[in-house]
């Protein structure tokens, strides 16, 4: 959240793309900094995982292939992945 809060602060431009709601109602969109997608900035850091794997293209396949590609060469999170995370930890509610 830090690195997220500092580069859009620094940021000359803040663009999205907007991609739909999520099954929860939340809204859902691809972040643009100065032209450089959030997603890879953060991923390329090490603190981010890909979900396009996961949960697909989101109506973006090229947008989902930049993703994947900078994933894959980008340092491991340091963190366990947060599905793998939340099915061990999730409640259910009653």
């Amino acid at each position: 959240a830090a690195l997220t809060e500092e580069l859009i602060s620094k940021a000359d431009k803040v663009e999205y793309l907007e991609g739909g709601k999520d099954k929860y109602g939340r809204a859902l969109a691809h972040v643009f900094l100065d032209g450089e997608l959030l997603s890879v900035l953060v991923i390329k850091k090490g603190l981010a995982y890909e979900l396009t794997s996961k949960f697909g293209p989101g109506g973006f396949p090229g947008l989902s292939r930049v993703i994947l590609k900078a994933f894959r060469s980008a340092p491991p999170p340091k963190f366990e992945h947060p599905l793998y995370w939340r099915a061990r930890n999730q409640r259910r509610r009653d």
